[in-house]
């Protein structure tokens, strides 16, 4: 929508979690210290106004790339992570955007509840409401890294296993193994890639 100068984007909560892993980071401002709104200067006035002017063009990925872009903008503003995480509608999501901020800590449900200023108890009751678990979240987000990991080339080995949270790599190599069903030499060679 148009309306003058400005321009109303509805961003999913789904782009919202994208940009939040892109980032890698998450603030531990206290929630109080938000404001209701938000309006900050882009740091780039002439790139902020050509995006929302030129999109002549459309398409699934066009619109996904205008949506991180503008979110980009306002990346400098440490405030910025924090309100967008906060925006996020299930304790779900909100606990996979803390652990994407630092996929290799020894994360546990209390570390997590403290950033969610609220209770493990409260916590583990919140998220077995939504059908998940602690563990099966960390779980599923270390191998997702895991994944991209060994697919982008980083490496293989005990960097990719730290970088995950496993200061094994035998130990790394057996939850893998038990996750996807396959090792990740044989997972890599399955996705057509050299290894």
């Amino acid at each position: 929508m148009h309306y003058g100068k400005v321009k109303i984007v509805d961003i999913s909560e789904s782009v919202v979690s994208q940009y939040l892993e892109s980032q890698h980071k998450l603030t531990r401002t206290r929630l109080t210290d938000i404001p209701l709104y938000l309006l900050l200067e882009p740091n780039n006035p002439a790139l902020a106004a050509a995006l929302i002017t030129s999109q002549g063009f459309s398409g699934e990925a066009t619109d996904m790339f205008l949506m991180m872009a503008c979110l980009s903008l306002f990346e400098t503003d440490e405030r910025m992570s924090l309100f967008l995480s906060g925006c996020l509608s299930s304790i779900s999501a909100k606990v996979r955007a803390i652990i994407q901020t630092d996929i290799s800590a020894s994360w546990t449900l209390g570390a997590i509840a403290l950033q969610l200023h609220m209770s493990e108890s409260l916590l583990k009751t919140k998220l077995k409401n939504e059908g998940g678990m602690f563990s099966r979240l960390l779980l599923e987000e270390r191998m997702r890294v895991a994944v991209n990991m060994l697919c982008s080339r980083y490496g293989y080995g005990q960097a990719v296993a730290e970088k995950c949270g496993y200061s094994s790599r035998s130990y790394f190599i057996s939850v893998f193994h038990r996750y996807y069903g396959f090792p990740p030499d044989r997972y890599v060679s399955r996705q057509g890639l050299d290894y």
